[in-house]
Formats: C-alpha cells, sequence, structure tokens
C-alpha cells in the first residue's frame, strides 16, 4: 500500500500541475502533417512548496530520509468536492455534491477528516456515492473535503532548506505512475463547428498574449553567386500563446478535458483570432449570407487561402455565431464574403463587438502546465498554430 503524503503546500508559492501527452508528427513535403498521439492518457507531474515546522519537521526529515523512493499517494487539493451528508463512524462510502470525473473503480481518494488526512481506495463508484473497504474511524462531518489522489514516486533528488534547527522548506516534485493512476475518460465536445471542436473560452488579457510568424520560404545558397528562392506552399503559420484563468475545480475540468481532446499536438480545432479582422463599415444585414468589406485587399490576400475559411461574430447581445466561407470574390470595388448560412443579426459596426477570422489549429506542444495561485484560482498558457482547413 502506498504511503499517504502528509504534507501540505505552503500556499505562499504556487502549486505546478504538468500535463504531457506525446506526439509523432510526419510532414510532407508540402508541408502537411499526419500525427500520431504516443500515450493514451498524458504523464502527470505536481510541484508545491512544503514548509515543515517543530513537530513536522522531525517527520519530514524521517520520512523522506527512509522513504524517499517508496510509492507515494498526494492528494490533489485543488480539485477537490465536498461530502453532501454525514458520514458516520464504519462507514464505508462517503456521498459528494456530484460526480467527478477523477473518481473511478481503482483510484485513490483523499478525506480531510478532523483528525487529518485519510487515503482510501475506491472499491465502487455511483454517481455521488464513492465506496471503499476500509471503514471511517470516526465521524465524518457534512462539507468534508474529498481529493483525488495521484499515486507516484518522489524526485530523488530533493533539495532542501533548514532556516533553523526545526523548519525544513523547499519543492517537492511528484511523477504520476502512468499504470498506476486512473485517469478520466475522453469526453464529448460541448461545442462542434464543421467536423471539428469549437474552442471559444477567453484568453487573460492580464497576461499579454504573443504571436509568431514562420513562413515556407525555402533558399538555396551556393556561398557565391545567385541565390534561388521557392515557395511550396501559398500559406503561412501563425503560432499564438495565450494565457487563460481558470476559477474553481469545474472550468479546470473542462479545461484539462480539451486537452485529453486534442492529446497534445495530435487534434485539431477552431478557435478565433479575438481581433477585430474586418471592416464593418458596409458589413452585413441579418439573413443576408455574405459580408461585404470595402476594398479589394481581403479578396487579394484572402481568395485563395487554405487556412482562412470561416468567421466568428460576436455580437453586442453576448451571442455570436460561427460560418463557414464559402468564396470571396468582387463585388464591385468591394470584396464580398459568401457564407454558408445566413447572419442571424446585423453583422456591422453597432451590433458587433468582434469579427474575427476562425480558424483551424492544433496545439503547438505536448506539455501544458496549470499554476494554482490558490486551491480555487489558476491559470495556463497554451501555444497554438494554424493549419490548413482541409474539411
Amino acid at each position: 500500500m502506498p504511503f499517504l503524503f502528509p504534507f501540505e503546500p505552503d500556499w505562499g508559492n504556487s502549486v505546478q500541475v504538468e500535463i504531457a501527452y506525446k506526439t509523432e508528427i510526419i510532414e510532407s513535403r508540402g508541408y502537411r502533417e499526419q500525427r500520431f498521439a504516443l500515450r493514451r492518457q498524458p504523464r502527470k507531474t505536481i510541484s508545491f512548496q512544503v514548509t515543515a515546522l517543530r513537530e513536522n519537521f522531525l517527520t519530514f526529515m524521517r520520512r523522506i530520509a527512509t522513504q524517499q523512493q517508496a510509492e507515494w499517494v498526494i492528494p490533489e487539493v485543488t480539485r477537490a468536492a465536498e461530502t453532501s451528508a454525514t458520514a458516520f463512524s464504519g462507514a464505508t462510502s462517503v456521498q459528494i455534491g456530484s460526480a467527478q470525473p477523477w473518481a473511478s473503480v481503482g483510484s485513490w481518494i483523499v478525506i480531510r477528516a478532523s483528525s487529518g488526512l485519510l487515503i482510501r481506495q475506491l472499491t465502487a463508484v455511483a454517481g455521488a456515492v464513492l465506496s471503499f473497504a476500509t471503514p471511517l474511524p470516526a465521524t465524518l462531518a457534512l462539507g468534508s473535503e474529498v481529493y483525488p489522489g495521484l499515486i507516484g514516486r518522489l524526485s530523488q533528488s530533493i533539495r532542501m532548506k533548514t532556516p533553523t534547527n526545526n523548519i525544513v522548506q523547499g519543492t517537492i516534485e511528484l511523477s504520476a505512475d502512468p499504470g498506476a493512476n486512473v485517469y478520466e475518460a475522453e469526453t464529448v465536445a460541448p461545442l462542434t463547428f464543421n467536423g471539428r471542436e469549437l474552442f471559444v473560452q477567453r484568453s487573460n488579457w492580464g497576461s499579454v498574449p504573443s504571436v509568431d510568424f514562420e513562413g515556407f520560404l525555402e533558399t538555396v545558397d551556393y556561398g557565391r553567386g545567385v541565390v534561388s528562392h521557392f515557395i511550396p506552399v501559398n500559406w503561412n503559420v501563425v503560432k499564438t500563446q495565450k494565457e487563460y484563468m481558470l476559477r474553481g475545480p469545474d472550468d479546470a475540468n473542462e479545461f484539462t478535458a480539451f486537452l485529453h481532446r486534442m492529446k497534445g499536438q495530435q487534434g485539431e480545432f477552431y478557435t478565433p483570432s479575438g481581433s477585430m479582422d474586418f471592416n464593418l463599415s458596409i458589413g452585413a444585414l441579418a439573413t443576408e449570407a455574405v459580408l461585404d468589406v470595402p476594398g479589394s485587399e481581403v479578396f487579394d490576400l484572402y481568395e485563395e487561402s487554405p487556412v482562412h475559411k470561416a468567421i466568428w461574430v460576436r455580437f453586442s447581445d453576448g451571442s455570436w455565431q460561427a460560418n463557414r466561407v464559402l468564396s470571396i470574390a468582387m463585388a464591385g470595388p468591394n470584396s464580398r464574403i459568401t457564407v454558408l448560412d445566413p447572419w442571424e443579426q446585423d453583422v456591422s459596426s453597432e451590433n458587433a463587438r468582434i469579427v474575427s477570422w476562425l480558424s483551424a489549429y492544433r496545439l503547438s506542444v505536448d506539455t501544458v502546465s496549470l499554476d494554482w495561485l490558490t486551491k480555487k484560482v489558476s491559470r495556463a498558457k497554451l501555444t497554438m498554430q494554424t493549419v490548413e482547413d482541409l474539411v
């Protein structure tokens, strides 16, 4: 049986949860990709600062010194659920407020009781009722916290500081054992568009996004004489990094479920650029299936683009509409974008807050970290890049 790690995070510093997938990418001469997910479930690492004082100082020094290489269970205190009924002494189940994606047969949970933390392995899960074999030693009050337990091994190189002779402080890191933990099942995307997931979560503008542009120009230079340039494809990659704020376990569960559906870099999704990409001085009326933009620039730049094939509009009342681009042509001196579905509202400067290109993306990295600032608030950065919209 694994040991319960008894030391909780020192919230003077954040708790880092790293989720890592692995993708093999095969690229063709025309820069099209085949992407294979090499992990069905992610690798997971949790790290946080521990401060052990007085009596906990000796406990920490003894346990780590003798059991550092042992199997441990760390409670994920950032994914807490609360009991919705009192569980009496001798009970072999607890009832929480709602079913949780981390609760499944064989997984570990950690219960916060009045006497301290208790570890249990689930033998049955019936909705919000979690059952285990070992009875509770005392009555568990209504509203007690229940956490998923992450089972794994501590880093074998731990450096701590001892500011006094009864204080130890440092960072603990646990890597979850892939075969020992029971991860959540893959979920259905809550929003889809044109055969892909639609990701419309707003980013945190308190953290400045970054944008990188990557072209496919190939240059042959023999070191003397003229050089030759080749353009194998008529599109470029736009790589964007944005930060997202996650408030509470439900937000975090939805975010990590999205990562699991993408399997790191393997999956594709639609997301709007988030900027005002069109001049709406002409726009479109409700029920029309076109969008007129002044001048020829939109036609000149995007008429043959394999990336810019959809538009996303957020209206003033908070609603939004995603629409497929069928064609871009000239209508007199203006660019006319013909879309698949009629607009539900006027697309005008008075009625639309944002009108953006809705491009297909994939993640640019396999590893994403959730930085928990408190038990209920975390932030995460996603780096994503455009791909050809081949659907």
